[in-house]
């Protein structure tokens, strides 16, 4: 599952286990998350 994630609000998907796609993404209001379902 993708997820793009305002800068924000990343605590909070991180918390709930969602990790960056690209840990060196650049951009200045998003970046690209991803949750692994198969975790669960």
């Amino acid at each position: 599952m993708d997820l793009i994630s305002y800068l924000s609000a990343i605590p909070f998907y991180e918390k709930n286990d969602f990790t960056l796609l690209q840990p060196d993404d650049e951009d200045k209001h998003t970046r690209l998350m991803y949750f692994d379902m198969t975790r669960l």
